[in-house]
């Protein structure tokens, strides 16, 4: 081997190194990403340039291909597509075909991500990736965020609605409701491994905007708050700083809208409030 050749190779193989370490995503989306319709990819034979193209993939899942035709590619992986097109060609026309596979374009696999996020949009999905990895996408939560985002999966062979698929349009059984709050305070990088759920391509990540609730009178820090499902009221009246000095422990209402109403209720400080109530903690004269 030639000094140019070892120098050639030392430097190829710091490279790659380099990638794995710095850009890992790339990686791992060339590794585990499947191919489908629309996606772009280049097919390299080493010397042999003719045999080097650059194809999309069409809506059959196919890619036609010099010398073997129409070859399958939906459905697998850039290294299987290697593994496909060597033994085709290496079966009839070309002796022991070194082939390579590049995924140019991502395009059959998205996630819709929309709501309160950062830059709401369509986005690749190039890997296996978890929803919060997704949301990173889109930039992260904003400060309006609801702490209950929905993820949005269609059943398969829904037909008549347009992308993206908001809660509104589908079934409940097509919503599935995670407390995102809980999974990125539980680890930071990685969220819960339980409830920080894979997405999957069609999904739609739907943040709402933070439903609210409001506590007034004698609590430390009285105003708007951002309301939590299940929250008692006792967790409610702790989240203004709980009660004051004054504070009329026995008498706390509850006013809650009904039927276009506004009605007050009294609440044991175990019972859960709802979002859009107004707490209520009078004043002790005694």
């Amino acid at each position: 081997m030639t000094m140019t050749k070892c120098v050639l190779i030392m430097c190829l193989a710091i490279f790659a190194l380099c990638a794995a370490l710095f850009f890992p995503s790339a990686v791992l989306a060339q590794d585990d990403y499947i191919l489908g319709p629309e996606d772009e990819i280049s097919v390299a034979v080493w010397d042999h340039p003719d045999l080097t193209k650059k194809m999309r993939v069409n809506l059959d899942g196919n890619i036609s291909f010099p010398l073997i035709g129409e070859v399958q590619v939906a459905g697998l992986t850039a290294m299987q597509v290697e593994k496909k097109i060597k033994g085709l060609l290496d079966k009839d026309y070309v002796i022991n075909p070194q082939v390579g596979v590049t995924i140019e374009t991502y395009k059959s696999s998205k996630v819709a991500i929309m709501g309160e996020v950062k830059v709401p949009g369509s986005y690749p999905l190039t890997r296996r990736m978890t929803v919060v990895e997704a949301l990173s996408l889109a930039g992260g939560l904003l400060a309006e965020a609801d702490h209950e985002i929905m993820i949005v999966r269609p059943k398969k062979g829904r037909t008549g609605a347009a992308q993206p698929f908001l809660p509104e349009n589908v079934d409940e059984s097509e919503i599935i409701r995670i407390q995102i709050r809980d999974v990125l305070q539980r680890d930071a990088v990685q969220g819960d491994a339980a409830r920080n759920v894979e997405v999957k391509s069609g999904d739609t990540i739907f943040v709402p905007k933070a439903r609210m609730f409001y506590v007034t009178g004698e609590v430390t820090k009285p105003g708007p708050y951002v309301y939590q499902k299940g929250m008692s009221l006792l967790h409610a009246i702790s989240t203004a700083g709980g009660f004051t000095e004054k504070a009329h422990r026995r008498k706390v209402k509850v006013v809650r809208e009904v039927a276009g109403q506004k009605v007050e209720l009294s609440l044991s400080l175990s019972q859960p409030i709802e979002p859009g109530d107004t707490v209520v903690v009078p004043e002790s004269f005694w």
